[in-house]
């Protein structure tokens, strides 16, 4: 016969076991209610918590819409829109900045892009922020002729004015881009910028007018100095109604053109070798036949000048200012792009029509 009194105990330790599972089951049923409701309460918002939440969003959006309207308007003021009511004029390089300062005076904001004389144009490559500065002008004033075609690139597509020198007296692209040393092209760049910030600004127009005519005496004062060289010139060469002359008085040969303007404007006659000039142009190597014709030309007499560009100076044009030194012909050295220790345009080419003037009497 069974003994209860151990079957008893064994019973009871069952039971304990499923009322201890029991609770356990209980316990999790519990929590997972209790996170149920806790996930409800923090996912429904409460009443008004959707518009306080989305006035909180539009707050932040009208905050973020009005900083980037505000951000616009700097943007807008830099790139074009006017400086306390004044027009932007940007300048792609350094050669024209002063012509078009004078002119501009303080009726409109104008700054330069290439300022660096060590720096050539034809290969400056422009920033973004350059680009944007470009784009975004009310004026561009550029050199034109490819010199510069970076500038004008960024420029166009807009309401931007482009006042382009070379286009101002027909030179086109593939022409001889150093307009600069033109006279004829610095009075059309002025007269262009007096005329379009006369039409932009009409109640500026008087004094605009007033700051032309103050640049236009400075470069009547070159001018004069300019056509005193050339009387000299003509006089010594005995040229005839047409320049003809069988005289070397009044010549010159170059390493580059990028005077050729200039001298034109003193009277000087281009004698450089047609070979070595069209490799020149072209930037491409001259012809070993080229050079010696060349260097005959500097070491026989035949001819008064040599210019140099010294931002241009390869070997062969180091070949030739040897020539040059042997056979006892003066040298003008110049750069393409404005040295800074000259203020102006006028006052760079005015030095420079000395040192021609003083090469010619000493040849």
């Amino acid at each position: 016969m069974p003994d209860p009194t151990r079957h008893i105990p064994r019973q009871g330790r069952r039971d304990d076991a499923h009322r201890g599972r029991l609770s356990q089951v209980i316990a999790i049923l519990l929590a997972a209610a209790i996170l149920l409701v806790l996930g409800i309460l923090l996912f429904v918002p409460a009443p008004g918590a959707g518009s306080a939440s989305g006035s909180g969003a539009s707050g932040a959006s009208a905050a973020k819409d009005s900083a980037g309207d505000s951000s616009s308007k700097r943007s807008a003021a830099h790139n074009g829109a006017s400086h306390a009511g004044r027009p932007t004029v940007v300048v792609s390089v350094n050669q024209w900045q002063s012509v078009v300062s004078r002119v501009a005076g303080d009726t409109a904001e104008v700054t330069t892009i290439l300022t660096n004389s060590g720096v050539d144009a034809h290969d400056f490559e422009p920033g973004a922020s350059d680009q944007s500065r470009l784009a975004g002008a009310d004026i561009v004033v550029v050199n034109g002729a490819g010199y510069d075609t970076w500038a004008s690139k960024a420029a166009k597509g807009g309401s931007t004015a482009i006042i382009d020198a070379a286009s101002l007296i027909g030179v086109k692209d593939g022409d001889n881009p150093h307009v600069w040393f033109s006279q004829k092209a610095r009075k059309a760049v002025a007269r262009a910028v007096r005329d379009t910030l006369a039409a932009r600004m009409p109640s500026q127009k008087k004094t605009v007018e007033k700051q032309y005519s103050a640049w236009l005496a400075d470069e009547k004062k070159l001018d004069t100095k300019i056509n005193a060289v050339r009387k000299s010139l003509k006089s010594a060469s005995g040229s005839d109604s047409d320049g003809k002359t069988g005289s070397t008085s009044d010549t010159y040969a170059a390493t580059e053109s990028v005077a050729d303007y200039l001298a034109a404007d003193l009277g000087l006659r281009d004698v450089t070798p047609t070979g070595y000039a069209n490799a020149a142009r072209n930037e491409a190597e001259p012809a070993p036949g080229d050079i010696a014709q060349f260097t005959r030309l500097l070491t026989n007499g035949s001819v008064r000048l040599l210019i140099v560009n010294t931002q241009e100076e390869d070997k062969t044009a180091l070949l030739l200012e040897q020539a040059a030194k042997r056979g006892g012909v003066p040298q003008i050295r110049l750069t393409e792009t404005r040295p800074a220790k000259y203020r102006t345009t006028i006052a760079w080419i005015s030095a420079l029509v000395d040192q021609f003037s003083k090469a010619l009497s000493a040849a």
